[in-house]
């Protein structure tokens, strides 16, 4: 009993610890950055600020904000087959002198999950693209994104799985790849401001958007295709 007691007690400590981290680099970081978000993701910005509600809106400005601490690099299915060390690498990323992290959810950019996991769990042929996007501050410190042809995608830190926001990697791979577009419902319905529902018809025919105006014309012209293809995750999810 004794042990059990002391196990919730680390427990209970390592989530105040984080929690505390969190609000620390919330404070410290200033995300309404105008350039950051006018300049990259001016057409989303004016798309959520439509549909969401301002909580989330101001959520996924962080997410944007913090895209530009990330560089990004495109893995063949070759380098995915040979590539093995995720999880050595984020082990070694604590360094021999540092507590041991048991609940990775403790770390703030360790991967929830595995690339090859991942890949294990999804049907080779939907894959469209991977790519590795890493931290500038922490090059040993990186994850995963997979894309699929039906227009959504995966990324091991899970934030669009545990916290339902598009992460700060799908939005750095945007600015990357003029190919990797944003759909109001890659999230929830359930984000939508109340009067939303009643123009639900019209938020599933909203075109995907990319990073400029350019790649928003590109997609405008192929809107019917694309609308075929794409099945949203959570469309429908309350």
């Amino acid at each position: 009993m004794t042990e059990v007691v002391e196990f919730l007690d680390s427990q209970m400590q390592k989530e105040e610890i984080n929690t505390s981290f969190v609000e620390w680099k919330y404070k410290s970081i200033t995300y309404h950055q105008p350039f950051v978000v006018n300049n990259f993701f001016s057409d989303i910005n004016a798309l959520i600020k439509r549909y969401f509600s301002p909580n989330i809106v101001e959520e996924i400005h962080k997410q944007m904000c913090e895209s530009v601490l990330y560089k990004c690099e495109k893995m063949s299915l070759e380098d995915t087959n040979n590539f093995d060390n995720d999880q050595m690498d984020q082990e070694d990323e604590l360094g021999s002198d540092q507590e041991e992290v048991n609940n990775i959810k403790d770390h703030y950019d360790y991967h929830q999950t595995y690339l090859k996991a991942l890949l294990d769990s999804v049907s080779g042929k939907s894959i469209k693209e991977i790519w590795q996007i890493t931290s500038y501050m922490i090059p040993s410190s990186y994850q995963h994104i997979v894309t699929f042809e039906d227009g959504i995608h995966i990324c091991t830190c899970l934030l669009l799985v545990s916290h339902k926001i598009v992460c700060r990697h799908y939005f750095k791979l945007m600015v990357k790849n003029s190919n990797v577009l944003f759909h109001l419902l890659l999230m929830p319905t359930r984000w939508l401001q109340d009067d939303a529902w009643n123009h639900i018809d019209t938020i599933f025919n909203e075109p995907f958007i990319g990073t400029s105006s350019k790649n928003l014309k590109q997609i405008q012209d192929n809107n019917t295709v694309q609308q075929v293809n794409f099945i949203p995750m959570h469309y429908d999810n309350i």
